[in-house]
């Protein structure tokens, strides 16, 4: 019952006529009572009220100044992270603060710590192709959902096949793979790669070359137009001519154009801005 109605019914019951009780003494006896009685507990009330408020304050203030500290924190953690991406569709070439060399496939994105040199700790996010630099002091290591790949100088790549399984190709140099909860290791050597989904993990082998025996130019043409996202144009008289050639599966794009250039007698053109290699006959 609210206070109010409270006061109605006590000051009903203490009006009811008395014989000794005129209406003066019962309205100033009411008074009297009621100042005695009600005073006390309304203002421990008020003060309940306000305690109440201050301690609600109080808890807001707090959480807010924690979470202004959690984003601060996050923004922090953020801040000494380096984060390359690659939104475009085409490959994207970045050389690392230790000369290591990162390829990024179409949509994907590494991140690395602003003192790299001394922590060469990373985490990809999607398909890339590394050539590590080497420094038998500081391991290089890429986080890679929850598998790690760390090398000391090497050169390999690392992406999901169609069944949706890890997959690192090793090319050159010798890698560790960890996965995350399981105590063993598992090196590889060139030419190996490791395969792993939700089962336990596969090692078998993997061709490093490219062969193109006795096939038309413009099958080569194709192959580097589907490795490197650069389209080639070669002279519409040369396109079915025949050519026999070993392409490592991740030489330099420009040794591989010279060195078809040199068989077939041609110039070329590399440009990096249209992602397009030109041949021409030789004046």
């Amino acid at each position: 019952m609210k206070d109010n109605k409270v006061d109605k019914v006590l000051k009903d019951i203490w009006s009811k006529p008395h014989a000794d009780a005129t209406p003066q003494k019962t309205e100033v006896s009411w008074e009297n009572f009621a100042h005695k009685t009600f005073k006390q507990t309304r203002k421990k009330k008020v003060l309940w009220y306000y305690s109440a408020a201050a301690v609600l304050l109080i808890l807001i203030s707090v959480g807010v100044l924690r979470t202004h500290q959690t984003i601060s924190q996050e923004n922090l953690i953020t801040k000494h992270l380096n984060v390359i991406e690659n939104p475009s569709k085409t490959i994207k070439e970045v050389k690392l603060p230790d000369n290591s060399v990162v390829i990024l496939q179409p949509n994907a994105k590494l991140t690395f710590s602003e003192n790299f040199t001394k922590n060469r700790a990373t985490t990809l996010y999607g398909e890339a192709f590394f050539s590590i630099a080497k420094n038998k002091d500081y391991p290089f290591s890429v986080r890679y959902a929850n598998t790690t790949t760390t090398v000391l100088g090497t050169e390999f790549s690392i992406k999901r096949n169609p069944g949706n399984a890890i997959v690192v190709e090793l090319y050159e140099g010798k890698v560790q793979m960890n996965i995350e909860g399981n105590k063993r290791n598992w090196l590889l050597e060139p030419g190996e790669k490791f395969v792993y989904n939700t089962e336990n993990p596969i090692i078998k082998p993997f061709e490093l070359f490219k062969n193109f025996d006795n096939e038309p130019l413009s099958v080569v043409s194709n192959f580097i137009q589907k490795n490197f996202n650069y389209k080639v144009k070669i002279p519409q008289n040369l396109t079915t001519e025949k050519t026999t050639i070993k392409i490592y599966k991740k030489e330099q794009l420009t040794t591989i154009t010279a060195i078809i250039a040199e068989i077939h007698n041609l110039d070329y053109k590399i440009k990096p801005n249209e992602k397009e290699i030109v041949f021409s006959l030789k004046k």
